[in-house]
């Protein structure tokens, strides 16, 4: 099961990169992959007891897309959103923000 979320201010990324060269696009694409990434498993480790849901976090870039997410592990919804148990802790979105947060910083945007 893959669950999709999209991210916030990807519209705003999109437009800054509508008028972007080519190449240019494709290197920040892959550096905030990379970023959202890493920003991810950092955000997963408090939740490891195992280390399963650390290493089963994917990243992939085609073309103008780049995305990450997390195959084989179907507690991860659970730690993300949380049940009426557990608060749940949203490591991917803050990971992606943390990361969009940087590449602005980055383009003085």
């Amino acid at each position: 099961m893959l669950n999709t979320a999209m991210l916030i201010g990807e519209q705003e990324v999109k437009r800054m990169f509508k008028n972007a060269n080519k190449s240019i696009t494709k290197s920040a694409i892959i550096r905030l992959t990379d970023d959202v990434y890493n920003e991810t498993r950092e955000g997963a480790k408090p939740h490891h007891q195992t280390g399963w849901m650390e290493r089963n976090i994917y990243k992939d870039v085609r073309d103008t897309q780049g995305r990450v997410y997390i195959q084989n592990v179907p507690y991860a919804i659970f730690v993300h959103f949380g049940t009426r148990y557990y608060k749940g802790d949203p490591f991917m979105w803050n990971g992606a923000k943390k990361a969009l947060d940087k590449f602005k910083r980055s383009m003085k945007i």
